[in-house]
């Protein structure tokens, strides 16, 4: 199932920055870049009215970990599957317990002109893994540990390949 084919579920096409952006070869970001280099889009977003057997089936067709909440234009929260499995371990039923129950609301988000070593930082502090990237009220991209522990891995290589080590 992907967003496509799921009502509830929206992916946001790219803008033309991004498919640019895409199609060149990639150069180093640096840990001090804007965190806009580095968010992933389109952003998927579901409602917070599914099931939590469809938010599973949903996660593991679109091979990701979290996904945000919204309501019309709205970020209502964050889910993710540590909320799955935190929901079943509390004997919750996944076809009766709906996303709106479990996600985490007033979730914590960033700013595209954030810093990735600053977000890395949040993402350490708050214990989260993913983190939606909100501009003007709207959500246009998401950040994840993966991607910013990347970008770190890759700095610190080429520190160390400078070196000489």
């Amino acid at each position: 199932m992907t967003t496509r084919d799921h009502p509830h579920a929206v992916a946001q096409p790219p803008d033309e920055a991004d498919v640019d952006r895409a199609s060149a070869e990639p150069e180093p970001i640096e840990p001090d870049a804007a965190v806009r280099a580095l968010m992933s889009t389109p952003v998927a977003w579901i409602e917070p009215d599914l099931s939590l057997i469809e938010l599973a089936t949903w996660l593991e067709a679109e091979a990701v970990g979290a996904v945000a909440v919204m309501r019309g234009s709205r970020l209502e929260g964050v889910v993710s599957e540590r909320d799955i499995v935190r929901a079943l371990s509390r004997g919750g039923d996944p076809n009766e317990v709906w996303v709106g129950d479990v996600m985490a609301e007033e979730p914590v988000y960033v700013d595209p002109d954030e810093s990735i070593i600053t977000v890395a930082e949040r993402m350490l502090a708050e214990g989260v893994r993913h983190l939606p990237v909100v501009s003007e009220g709207q959500v246009v991209g998401v950040i994840s540990v993966r991607d910013a522990l990347r970008v770190l891995a890759d700095a610190w290589r080429r520190a160390r390949a400078s070196k000489g080590t």
